[in-house]
């Protein structure tokens, strides 16, 4: 905090001290309580914030920004359930409502989607069948002739679409999260030669290592860069 007041100071950027929050990101079952003050006055704690329109929780489990989006989803769809009652057949016009205020909530859950649990993804596909269903009226459809005879795209492969196009301006552009990534490779790879082929590393043990270096030299889908390029590469 006194450096924060520092280079508020410095750089002539005060801080709005009520408007100041702060999260603590923890395994354990009770909350962990701290007290935090900023010239004087008390930092409120919160169990999650938003930040650029990602809800990040105290345990980073997006509940909260898949319950944020859910809730808006559902409002979104009862509206196009009145549409539907009005305009049954009008099946441009409903489409039309899904592109422009639907499916911009479903597009915000795209770049997780790879980390959700089973459960969720599946909540999440469901939703979207619904709203085609309802779109094309085919509610007694079964969900593979929706996709195979009907051929509407399905909802792991409209973000596949999109993923691509944020990945190829990531390698275009965003040179710096590419070189990131090479290094965590390269220090896995530096890792795992040590403990499993040869020892080599000067200062680190040899032999059997830790459950945390193990999970970092066996996982190959540690990272979440490596699990969003694999869900947008696997057909």
């Amino acid at each position: 905090m006194v450096v924060l007041a520092t280079f508020a100071d410095n750089n002539h950027q005060p801080v709005n001290k009520n408007k100041t929050e702060f999260v603590i990101y923890y395994n354990s079952v009770k909350v962990p309580k701290i007290k935090i003050t900023y010239q004087g006055q008390p930092i409120k704690q919160q169990k999650t914030f938003k930040y650029l329109g990602f809800y990040l929780d105290s345990k980073l489990s997006f509940r909260s920004m898949l319950d944020t989006q859910l809730v808006k989803l559902r409002k979104s769809y009862a509206i196009l359930k009145y549409i539907h009652r009005a305009f049954p057949t009008f099946f441009k016009l409903k489409m039309m409502f899904f592109q422009s205020y639907t499916w911009p909530h479903l597009y915000t859950l795209a770049t997780i989607f790879c980390i959700l649990s089973k459960s969720n993804q599946n909540k999440i596909n469901s939703f979207y069948r619904r709203c085609l269903r309802l779109i094309f009226c085919t509610y007694r459809v079964s969900t593979n002739n929706l996709h195979n005879d009907l051929k509407l795209p399905t909802l792991i492969e409209k973000y596949k679409k999109c993923l691509q196009k944020r990945l190829k301006n990531i390698q275009l552009f965003e040179h710096d999260l590419l070189d990131d990534v090479m290094l965590h490779k390269n220090i896995t790879n530096i890792v795992y030669h040590h403990y499993v082929e040869k020892p080599h590393i000067i200062g680190l043990p040899s032999g059997r290592p830790n459950k945390r270096v193990t999970s970092f030299t066996y996982n190959t889908n540690a990272t979440f860069f490596d699990k969003l390029c694999n869900f947008v590469s696997i057909e």
